[in-house]
């Protein structure tokens, strides 16, 4: 019994310190109160139907007790769950808040609920198809199904903006000829519906026309070309009617092309197809004159003092100079001055050496030659038959009342310089005119290089380069002037015009530049030429230089290639230009470099 008693005191004594341990344990650890509560959205934007979590933290974070409450102060617009996921009941707003069963601490967040999504499934863009000229406008629609999508914004987009545009309303503008293809883009599901639009220049009417020259003297079974120039030069339909008042006397082509049939007087007009306006040109056609030449010494280009000489042909004149050279008739810097009056051609001349009607070569055998004609006018005509004029070793200036023509050195397989070649040469032109010249390179002028460092120089100070063409199967370059590498051509005055009107010139209708060659434009006109590829024009290849400072290049045609005005070529060639006027000509675009 005695040890029964024992056993329980010592079991009674145990549970007793264990209980004092337990209360001394709970005095060590004390109660953390929540202090704070935070959500992590306060403000929450649902649609009717869809649902959101919030989130919430204690503080501190080592509270006793983090039990929470959540409750919505508006359960018909949006409810809440014991773990904070808000679902939105119906459109309007409720306040959810969360509440720290320990301490009470209390954090809201205002629920805004808007009607469902409804999301876009189609648009179609009205018209589908657009014809516009330039600058012109038409208003597109898109149409966005449901009719009652949420979100009915539509971006739209062209895909060539230098075709046509369109701004954020739909409104097309037209701004080049060719086609578009416009876009309209939902920006909800990235919709898409596209219209085609065609855009075509605006027509642009014919409001005047004139011809130049506006009189002209042609002689017997010779031709001459006039041009029209059709205002404005953008006018769409710039088609023309030429027409003789006498047939008999005077014929025209379509190209303007004036030929003589006998002597008496015509009147050429020419009709605007857009408006039937007109303009004229007196033709005068005249019995060609008796040749006969004389030549002078001077200290110019102008006839002083009395004949040197004279004779019906030229070699006889060219063969006086000599001798006169021979026995120092030209001290100090005198001119041979060498007047034609009336026509030096084939018949005239007997027969032909060197290919070429006139050959002024050899160094140091002439003096400075001038060819000028007499009052009543000069002709050299090589009749289709030779080159009408070759230089070589010599300065030669053309100046007066003169026509070099019918030079043709493909008949020759020469190649070039129909009208003239210079070779380590220099020509100067003052006035005069050099047409109807046929070579495969330069027809009019060919400014060669002679490959020894004589290189040849070309000064054009006025008169006309017109009416040459090139011809020939291999390629063909500067129906009007050729500039071959290392040579020079100054243009200060005078026109280069209507070169290459068959279209048949491939490169450069006005003036090529070749290799290393260099053109300095000043002044003057290059108009209406023509080529099949590049530089209707001038054309610039290789590393030719082409300096540009005064002077117009207008109304010429490159209707396959580039430049319709001037092409420089990206290989090594070189374009400056710091005055002047490059516009108005046939072709995309007036310049390309």
């Amino acid at each position: 019994m005695k040890k029964g008693r024992i056993l329980k005191e010592i079991i009674l004594l145990a549970m007793m310190c264990m209980a004092l341990i337990s209360c001394q344990k709970q005095e060590e650890e004390p109660v953390v109160l929540v202090k704070g509560i935070k959500l992590n959205e306060n403000t929450v934007l649902l649609n009717a139907g869809s649902e959101a979590k919030l989130l919430h933290s204690i503080i501190p974070d080592n509270s006793t007790n983090k039990t929470v409450k959540w409750l919505s102060g508006n359960p018909n617009v949006a409810t809440v769950d014991n773990d904070g996921l808000v679902k939105g009941i119906s459109v309007g707003k409720a306040v959810v808040t969360v509440t720290a069963i320990s301490g009470g601490k209390i954090d809201s967040c205002i629920v805004t609920v808007t009607a469902a999504s409804i999301p876009v499934t189609k648009v179609s863009v009205t018209p589908k198809t657009v014809n516009l000229k330039t600058t012109g406008t038409a208003q597109l629609a898109a149409a966005i199904l449901p009719s009652d999508a949420t979100n009915k914004k539509v971006t739209w987009k062209s895909s060539n903006d230098k075709i046509a545009t369109i701004d954020a309303n739909g409104l097309l503008t037209g701004i080049s000829a060719g086609k578009a293809t416009i876009i309209a883009t939902t920006d909800n599901g990235w919709k898409k519906d596209s219209c085609t639009v065609t855009v075509a220049e605006a027509s642009v009417p014919v409001t005047g026309i004139a011809l130049t020259p506006s009189s002209i003297s042609i002689e017997v079974n010779k031709t001459d070309r006039i041009t029209a120039h059709v205002q404005p030069a953008n006018a769409t339909n710039k088609k023309i009617i030429w027409k003789s008042s006498n047939d008999k006397i005077a014929t025209v082509d379509a190209s303007g092309l004036i030929t003589g049939i006998s002597a008496g007087q015509a009147t050429v007009t020419v009709t605007a197809e857009d408006g039937g306006q007109t303009a004229t040109c007196t033709v005068n056609i005249t019995e060609p004159p008796t040749s006969l030449l004389t030549w002078y010494i001077s200290n110019s280009n102008d006839i002083e003092g009395a004949p040197a000489g004279t004779s019906q042909k030229m070699k006889d004149i060219l063969d006086q100079i000599k001798k006169a050279k021979t026995n120092s008739r030209f001290e100090g810097d005198k001119k041979a001055v060498i007047v034609v009056n009336g026509i030096v051609n084939p018949t005239t001349e007997g027969n032909l050496s060197n290919k070429s009607l006139i050959n002024i070569t050899g160094a140091g055998i002439y003096p400075n030659i001038v060819l000028r004609g007499s009052s009543s006018g000069g002709t050299l005509d090589a009749n289709n038959k030779a080159r009408v004029l070759n230089i070589v070793d010599n300065n030669v200036t053309i100046d007066g009342n003169i026509t070099l023509t019918g030079g043709n050195t493909v008949i020759g397989n020469e190649n070039y310089g129909g009208g003239i070649y210079i070779e380590k040469s220099s020509l100067e032109m003052i006035s005069g005119t050099i047409s109807n010249c046929t070579a495969v390179n330069g027809a009019g002028i060919y400014i060669a290089n002679d490959k020894q460092s004589l290189h040849s120089s070309f000064s054009m100070k006025g008169g006309t380069v017109k009416n040459c063409i090139t011809k020939g199967t291999a390629s063909k370059s500067g129906a009007g002037i050729f500039v071959d590498s290392y040579c020079s051509f100054d243009l200060s005055g005078g026109i280069i015009s209507n070169n290459g009107a068959d279209g048949n010139t491939d490169t450069g209708g006005g003036v090529s530049v070749n290799g290393f060659g260099k053109f300095t434009m000043s002044g003057g006109e290059i108009s209406g030429n023509k080529v099949s590829d590049n530089g209707g024009g001038v054309s610039v290849s290789g590393y030719g230089i082409f300096n540009m400072s005064n002077g117009t290049i207008t109304n010429n045609t490159a209707p396959n290639g580039g430049g319709s005005g001037v092409y420089v070529s990206q290989y090594g060639a070189n374009f400056q230009q710091t005055g002047g006027s490059i516009s108005g000509n046939n072709g995309y675009p007036d310049l390309k470099q």
